[in-house]
């Protein structure tokens, strides 16, 4: 099942949505990707109190989608909540980052058919990179 949630430009309410349906799903594995153009990581901040360190997020997968890599590349880039099924690919890291995903959302949706087979968690692929998308198995 996919569920993406889209929203206008700073609009409240939407990643604390999409965590609530991702920790509440009845999929024995979900992922939910960060994909808000705006960037930072809403779900990391608020959800783990921003007492996390981490390097993961979706531009690093903008360097492998280049090179052939992004299958593989994107079980890397995962995080998985202490305690639950629910893991998370956090978003961009600055709104200027937006122009170099193009190319990843292309690839995207045929290796999210893959997923399960690659990854521990199930796979989540965003409608387009209006915001947060969530999808589980």
């Amino acid at each position: 099942m996919y569920l993406a949630l889209i929203s206008a430009s700073g609009a409240p309410g939407v990643s604390t949505t999409a965590l609530a349906l991702a920790l509440n799903s009845p999929s024995k594995n979900t992922l939910l990707v960060e994909a808000d153009p705006i960037g930072s990581s809403p779900v990391l901040a608020g959800y783990l109190l921003g007492g996390r360190y981490h390097d993961k997020s979706l531009i690093n997968l903008v360097d492998a989608n280049r090179h052939g890599r992004l299958k593989s590349a994107l079980a890397s880039e995962v995080i998985t909540f202490p305690d639950t099924t629910v893991s998370v690919l956090p978003g961009l890291l600055h709104s200027a980052q937006v122009d170099a995903m193009r190319g990843v959302w292309i690839h995207s949706e045929s290796i999210s058919q893959d997923l399960p087979s690659t990854m521990p968690t199930s796979s989540s692929t965003p409608a387009g990179s209006d915001n947060t998308a969530h999808r589980s198995r």
